[in-house]
């Protein structure tokens, strides 16, 4: 019994919709003329114009709220609306997926190229490593700031590397 009065108000509800939506339509078709002799008619009203005098941008005389109102009163009175816009169709990308997927093979190109020349950059920083000879300043400061410890150790060292030549 519960559920056939819920119904029956609904349909109730739906045909007071459409008799409000009705006079609703009646009303805004009332008041259209005037908002659309001013400012060229119906599309002109919908859309937002640039001010002449100020460049700046005028909203639309007729605002959405309304203009959805008589849309919608519109097309439920079984006519149609011809000024809505065309949807554009989005056809879906692909993807990007990570930085390091998308670039992997360059990468492994590079890497590549980089250790065919390896034996060459080893070489060249083996040579910038050599030591140097020290200059008489370099003795002096030692002798004064080493003490006979690390003397002895740097001393080791120099050897063992000339024996390992």
């Amino acid at each position: 019994a519960g559920r056939a009065s819920s119904t029956s108000s609904r349909v109730s509800r739906q045909s007071l919709d459409m008799e409000y939506a009705a006079a609703l339509a009646k009303e805004l078709f009332k008041k259209l003329p005037k908002v659309a002799q001013r400012n060229g008619g119906l599309p002109a009203c919908l859309e937002s114009t640039i001010c002449e005098k100020t460049h700046r941008i005028v909203g639309p005389a007729l605002k959405a709220m309304p203009a959805a109102k008589l849309r919608r009163d519109v097309l439920l009175s079984g006519r149609d609306w011809p000024w809505d816009k065309e949807r554009k169709i989005v056809e879906p990308r692909e993807p990007k997926g990570h930085k390091r997927d998308r670039e992997r093979d360059a990468r492994w190109i590079k890497i590549e190229a980089t250790m065919e020349k390896m034996d060459d950059i080893i070489a060249e920083f083996r040579q910038s490593q050599k030591p140097k000879p020290k200059s008489a300043i370099d003795d002096a400061l030692d002798k004064f700031l080493l003490t006979k410890r690390e003397q002895l150790k740097r001393k080791r060292r120099l050897l063992q590397r000339q024996t390992n030549k």
